[in-house]
């Protein structure tokens, strides 16, 4: 057909849909800090709609009450402080034991090497995080971020040319036994 989509556009415009429905969840109390114009911009302009939690407790008992779906969510910003307390590796221990492989961020204001130790080390006893970053988030910070959300992206597409999965940028081509899976 003269002008139909081909089936390379057609993937392309799914995964580009799936991407606009990716969702970072920001877990902060000062959400000023994080969601700068900058960042703001970058959702923005990639389609991103975030999911934000400003109160430890708010997220907690949402958390341990199922009201929060975590399988719709794609990665955690996730503040260590909460004013006076440190509350950031309570919710990282609840968040790993409900979603083992969901990417968690952690955000701090503090940027010395010393609370980076201490914080891994001391708190965190065998729990790593993906990714420690100072607050506020650079360029090179959200492209990462971009990054890592496209990564956690599956699509299935099927086409006259055969079946496919599509994580992120790479495609492969499914088999007939394995599409019966």
């Amino acid at each position: 057909l003269k002008g139909a989509p081909s089936f390379e556009d057609r993937i392309r415009a799914e995964v580009a849909w799936r991407l606009a429905r990716r969702r970072p969840l920001i877990v902060d109390d000062e959400p000023a800090s994080v969601l700068n114009p900058e960042f703001e911009q970058f959702l923005k302009e990639n389609g991103y709609a975030y999911q934000l939690y400003d109160n430890a407790d708010y997220l907690q008992a949402d958390l341990q009450g199922g009201t929060l779906n975590l399988t719709s969510i794609d990665l955690v910003l996730l503040d260590l402080r909460f004013g006076n307390q440190l509350v950031g590796p309570q919710l990282f221990g609840l968040l790993r034991t409900l979603q083992r492989d969901l990417p968690i961020w952690v955000l701090t204001g503090l940027g010395d090497d010393v609370t980076r130790i201490q914080v891994v080390f001391q708190t965190w006893w065998n729990s790593s995080t993906d990714r420690y970053l100072t607050k506020p988030l650079t360029r090179e910070d959200l492209q990462d971020l971009q990054k890592t959300l496209e990564a956690r992206t599956v699509v299935l597409l099927k086409g006259t040319s055969g079946c496919f999965v599509q994580v992120g940028a790479s495609r492969v081509q499914l088999e007939p036994r394995e599409r019966a899976l």
